[in-house]
């Protein structure tokens, strides 16, 4: 779990890389989302990061 700041996107981003399922969480599934779609493009379709919500997340 990682925030949608430059720092969480920035960890989303290593651990995905590392081979980890990444979900960033934020008050705004939008902005989630967003990240997590630029994750993607940056690491490649390999990668598995998703966006939800903070109490979604924490499931």
């Amino acid at each position: 779990m990682g925030g949608t700041d430059r720092q969480g996107k920035g960890l989303a981003h290593r651990f995905a890389q590392a081979g980890h399922t990444v979900v960033l969480d934020s008050r705004s599934v939008e902005r989630t989302e967003s990240a997590a779609t630029e994750s993607v493009r940056r690491a490649g379709d390999a990668v598995r990061v998703s966006g939800a919500d903070n109490a979604t997340a924490a499931e």
